[in-house]
């Protein structure tokens, strides 16, 4: 893979978690009880999709490779279609009656996909400021996943 595909490689990776955004963004506009815990997703997706970018940024002025071989501009476009047919059933076919549990389940199996689980794994690269920022991007990700899990377990305790 050429550094132009590398690149575009990262950005639809930044495209899926502006996605996401906007399915937790649905999700807040639906269910106004868990709207602030939504926004807060939301806010820090908008993070994590900069974050990224940033790597694609950087990606292009040092030695940095992505490997197309874990994860292809094919499983990031599925990923992204997936999460905009959730968001159009929740937005627009009346369907506003998802209990928090099930909002649960659905980001749950979106943030234990294949693509955040491969993303560590694509990228590699020797320069020290790009080593942190996916350490960061990683500490973070795997933080927000392990607050849905907790969250998800308390949803299903309360039935």
């Amino acid at each position: 893979m050429n550094k132009d595909e590398q690149i575009d490689l990262l950005t639809l990776l930044a495209m899926n978690e502006t996605t996401v955004l906007k399915l937790y963004k649905s999700y807040a506009e639906k269910t106004l009880i868990h709207e602030d815990f939504w926004q807060k997703f939301s806010g820090e997706e908008t993070t994590l999709a900069e974050w990224i970018m940033e790597l694609a940024e950087k990606a292009k002025e040092v030695k940095a490779t992505v490997s197309e071989r874990l994860i292809s501009r094919e499983d990031v476009q599925r990923s992204i279609f997936g999460i905009r047919e959730e968001i159009d059933r929740v937005l627009n076919t009346g369907l506003s009656y998802l209990t928090h549990e099930e909002e649960f389940e659905i980001v749950f199996s979106k943030e234990d996909s294949l693509i955040e689980k491969k993303f560590f794994k694509v990228m590699k690269t020797d320069d020290k400021d790009l080593k942190k920022l996916l350490k960061n991007l990683k500490r973070e990700l795997q933080n927000r996943f392990n607050r849905i899990e907790v969250e998800l377990k308390a949803e299903k305790k309360r039935k």
